[in-house]
């Protein structure tokens, strides 16, 4: 795989979209049921940010009192809204741009996922795995052509 090549032909295009508005401790379940740690965030279509299952686990401690989950908690998880957490300051990318770019801003971020965004639509995501599987295929070329 070339590095050259554009974002959209390594991009996972598999995950799940939820609301702003669906409470935390819905959006905690699904995560669980589909064994994804990153939701999709959007509104009437489109992208407006990324919830993690650390955003989920960071909320939940700072709800529970000695590492003890009381009723309260749990009445706060369906109250409090996914809006309230998810992360909307993302770098994000074009389809087009290339996969050394996106390489060199994974370097650079704390949230590990690029959302690949076109025209206020998530359509694909980034991962460092993702991204180090495309090196390692690029360095495998390089090797096997000595």
């Amino acid at each position: 795989m070339n590095l050259n090549a554009p974002v959209s032909t390594i991009m996972d295009t598999d995950f799940y979209r939820i609301s702003a508005d669906l409470c935390i401790g819905k959006a905690e379940k699904i995560m669980n049921k589909k064994g994804m740690n990153i939701l999709a965030v959007e509104e009437n279509g489109e992208f407006k940010g990324l919830v993690t299952n650390y955003d989920c686990q960071y909320f939940r401690q700072s709800l529970t009192r000695d590492g003890i989950e009381g009723p309260d908690e749990s009445l706060r998880l369906k109250h409090h809204k996914v809006s309230e957490i998810m992360n909307t300051k993302l770098v994000k990318l074009l389809p087009t741009d290339d996969i050394k770019m996106a390489s060199e801003i994974m370097k650079s971020i704390i949230l590990q996922v690029i959302p690949v965004v076109e025209k206020r639509r998530l359509v694909g995501l980034l991962t460092p795995q993702v991204i180090r599987k495309c090196q390692q295929r690029q360095q495998r070329l390089r090797t096997s052509e000595r």
